[in-house]
């Protein structure tokens, strides 16, 4: 009884005061391990999902990689086929080839030899082509009854790749000294090619340029024993 008396004084207090912070450490004891269990759950779940997002964040990589190969096997694909129309388009037109007129097999006795036209491309037709070939030397005056004077004109419908369309006899007469102007046309565009002639100690020697009609030179060959200017030069322009 004495004991339960003191509780009403200071000692009772303090004892109170002690309990009262024991229920409160035990308290906070388990709140703060609720707290942490609920912290650990949350990390839990966070790892879990972020172990989630990087297999989905892998499994987007791979199907962007698989896209990115397959638009580059397409891309390829696309280039094959642009390359394959290319092709188809350059065997119906003609691609880059074009026509050289020569005088071949041009005897120095009797200054007569073959008028042909050779296809310079190595492996596309020439189509529909039309040739005009026009003698320096031609007296001939050119009319509106009669514009093309004594021109040579002839027609082939296709020249093979490599090959050459034989249009009979040409005869230079007894000068020295023969120009032509040649212009034709074909399927893949139009054409100037300039022949100039010249008999050098008894032999006959060419010059040869051939341009597109903006004046593109696609080619040219000049004899080695051809006479040049001055500066060293053919003279596509002169007469002599």
């Amino acid at each position: 009884m004495q004991f339960l008396y003191s509780l009403w004084g200071p000692n009772g207090v303090i004892l109170l005061g002690a309990l009262i912070s024991a229920l409160g450490a035990v308290w906070a004891s388990n709140s703060q391990t609720k707290v942490n269990d609920t912290l650990q759950e949350k990390s839990t779940l966070i790892l879990t999902q972020s172990d989630e997002l990087k297999l989905k964040s892998d499994e987007i990589a791979l199907k962007n990689s698989e896209i990115l190969d397959k638009t580059t096997l397409l891309a390829e694909k696309s280039d094959e086929i642009a390359g394959l129309n290319r092709e188809l388009l350059n065997y119906s037109t003609g691609g880059d080839s074009y026509p050289i007129t020569q005088i071949i097999d041009l005897d120095n006795n009797t200054n007569s030899g073959l008028l042909a036209v050779h296809n310079s491309s190595e492996e596309y037709p020439l189509f529909n082509l039309r040739v005009r070939v026009y003698d320096w030397d031609s007296k001939v005056a050119r009319t509106k009854e009669n514009m093309f004077g004594d021109d040579k004109i002839f027609d082939s419908d296709m020249i093979p790749a490599s090959s050459s369309h034989l249009e009979g006899n040409a005869k230079l007469g007894s000068n020295h000294i023969k120009n032509f102007t040649i212009q034709s046309s074909a399927r893949n565009g139009q054409f100037v090619q300039t022949l100039k002639l010249r008999k050098v100690e008894g032999v006959w020697r060419s010059a040869i340029k051939v341009t597109k009609i903006d004046g593109q030179v696609l080619y040219e060959e000049v004899d080695e024993k051809y006479p040049l200017d001055k500066q060293g030069v053919v003279d596509w322009k002169s007469k002599l």
